[in-house]
């Protein structure tokens, strides 16, 4: 199964392109924006909503895993901290499927004589859309009314994706989202 990062500057077409992914891939999709945008809503505080997201981005992920099934997490994961942070989850997800099947042969019998397919291989894939900020900003302001040009010394650092971080490969994005594989 694949886990596919989404990496980018808020506004760079991480959730347009993700959705594309999901439907392409048949993945479940983990939209933060979206989730905090109905938290929000459901008058959560921001902790509660920190909380609320961390909760489903593992919901999400111990349920790719468990039913096989491809995963896009979308959001901006721009720092190498923050995506260490989801890989390690990931891995730490892994490790106790691994060894649940480990303690229970019996499940892994049954579950073959179904026809289910048991596989604990997870490849972390990195999306980095690799657009300019003046673009993003330009595009939130399309979308949502919100200029942050005055927050691009918050945003203008980003640690450009490493196969060394944990990445099975990593697919840089441009703005016509033309394709580029960097390993």
């Amino acid at each position: 199964m694949n886990i596919y990062m989404m990496i980018g500057y808020s506004g760079c077409g991480k959730t347009t392109y993700a959705k594309k992914l999901a439907e392409e891939k048949n993945a479940d999709i983990f939209c933060a924006d979206e989730i905090a945008k109905q938290n929000h809503r459901l008058g959560m505080t921001f902790r509660q909503n920190v909380d609320a997201l961390e909760k489903t981005k593992f919901d999400i992920i111990n349920k790719g895993i468990i039913k096989n099934k491809n995963v896009v997490l979308d959001g901006n994961f721009l720092s190498v901290k923050s995506r260490k942070s989801v890989i390690s989850i990931i891995r730490f997800i892994q490790d106790k499927h691994i060894e649940y099947l480990k303690k229970n042969p019996n499940y892994v019998k049954i579950a073959m004589r179904s026809g289910r397919k048991i596989n604990i291989n997870v490849n972390i894939i990195a999306i980095h859309i690799n657009n300019e900020w003046d673009e993003c900003a330009k595009h939130r302001v399309e979308r949502d009314g919100t200029d942050w040009k005055n927050e691009k010394d918050i945003y203008d650092h980003k640690d450009i994706p490493a196969i060394s971080e944990g990445f099975y490969s990593i697919k840089t994005i441009h703005n016509d989202y033309e394709e580029v594989n960097n390993g």
